[in-house]
């Protein structure tokens, strides 16, 4: 595990070493039961798991910082970044603590795995001609586009832009360049990048043809979805995806429009946009393409019929049983971690009632007096009050696994 300042941490027969940049060993901890591959934290800490079933952290001079318990297991532990600490255990669980560090970033900018210990080289310096793609037909007398991008160079990195093995153009970030043919025919293309470290590497080549010179042909374009005509229910974005081409030349520029207004331009080669803000009616869609030249064709309008739903939520630990709903329009979601989610109509979060207890299919109900029943994955019915309260808890003694129900005196039953 690379952590800060290059400092490298490894677990290997029962020991926890530290090494810093040169390979020189730091500190290190001789105790059976280190598993897995341990996580580094930007605060200095490294956590990995202890013997004893244990999570362990320890400073930058190798002491114990945090020891708690944790659960068997033998994969490591995984800091997200956002305050999170992930883990397994062996018989099944995914657990997580909060209020985690953030993960190390590492200030080696080249670092490099040694072939003769793990048998893996990494991977090497790249570099990919974006513009112009092989086949492209440009038109002498008017500028070809030049575009690069660069894979694991260094920060001082430049390409070289080659047209029949000569540079034609020489760039730094963010690697652009044009260059403009005089005569036609056909022309290879390719791009060399290189740095100060001495990292260099070449694109594969490519052929376009070279048009004699003439009158640029603007380029074709058209909405391609949603198509013209379509009558659509949708959330509060829509992608709009375009279709375009230049006969003698490339296509460098979108511009979206949604009745008369430009909401988004992209560059090429992306050709899809996200739509927001709009209401459920009637909408006009249209979109104007660049070339090369600064040549600009407008498409044609695909008028489109929208249904907006009001909101949607996403849960991110996911959802297995259905929803249920209180007379004020509260509604209630149990997630498959077993925590139960109180909405609002407008889908804001009232209030969350949390376990780790797990919930498989069981629907939530609600009774007269807004009281909320869930039940769940271990076997425990929980009633809480309208407002999130715990009122109650009954322990059935093994899994639920229908959705409870209640009767007139406000009794709650569940099927095992």
């Amino acid at each position: 595990m690379l952590g800060g300042e290059g400092v490298v941490y490894g677990v290997s027969a029962g020991r926890l070493t530290a090494w810093d940049s040169t390979g020189t060993r730091l500190w290190e901890v001789v105790e059976p039961g280190f598993r897995g591959p341990p996580s580094a934290a930007a605060d200095g800490r490294v956590f990995v798991r202890g013997p004893g079933y244990r999570l362990r952290s320890f400073n930058p001079n190798g002491a114990v910082v945090d020891d708690l318990v944790f659960g068997g297991g033998h994969g490591g532990v995984l800091l997200t970044g956002d305050g999170r600490l992930l883990a397994t255990t062996d018989d099944g669980w995914l657990v997580c603590y909060t209020n985690a560090p953030a993960p190390a970033a590492s200030s080696w900018s080249q670092f490099r795995r040694n072939p003769r210990r793990s048998g893996t080289l990494d991977p090497v310096p790249a570099v990919n001609l974006v513009l112009p793609e092989a086949g492209m037909t440009f038109r002498a007398g008017q500028s070809v586009p030049l575009w690069a991008s660069l894979a694991r160079f260094g920060p001082d990195a430049a390409i070289d832009f080659l047209v029949d093995g000569v540079v034609a153009a020489t760039t730094p970030a963010p690697f652009r360049g044009t260059w403009t043919p005089s005569t036609s025919g056909v022309r290879s293309v390719s791009a060399r990048g290189r740095d100060g470290a001495g990292n260099a590497a070449t694109s594969p080549t490519v052929s376009i043809t070279v048009l004699p010179p003439g009158a640029n042909a603007l380029p074709e374009v058209r909405v391609e979805s949603p198509a013209d005509g379509a009558t659509l229910v949708t959330g509060p974005h829509l992608e709009v995806r375009v279709a375009a081409n230049d006969p003698d030349g490339a296509v460098l520029r979108l511009e979206y429009f949604a009745d008369g207004t430009r909401f988004a331009e992209t560059e090429y080669p992306a050709n899809t946009a996200a739509w927001a803000g709009f209401a459920s009616g009637a909408h006009e869609l249209f979109v104007v393409a660049t070339d090369n030249a600064g040549g600009r064709r407008t498409s044609a309008v695909n008028r489109i019929t929208v249904t907006v739903r009001p909101w949607s939520l996403t849960f991110s630990d996911g959802l297995r049983s259905a929803q249920a709903a209180a007379p004020d329009g509260t509604l209630y979601v149990v997630t498959a971690a077993g925590a139960l989610h109180a909405l609002t109509p407008s889908g804001t979060t009232n209030w969350v009632f949390a376990t780790d207890e797990g919930n498989v299919s069981a629907a939530p109900a609600v009774a007269p007096d807004g009281t909320v029943y869930m039940a769940t994955y271990l076997g425990r019915l929980h009633a809480v009050a309208a407002d999130g309260t715990p009122r109650w808890v009954f322990n059935a003694g093994q899994r639920v696994w229908s959705s409870p129900g209640y009767w007139s005196r406000w009794h709650s039953a569940f099927r095992l």
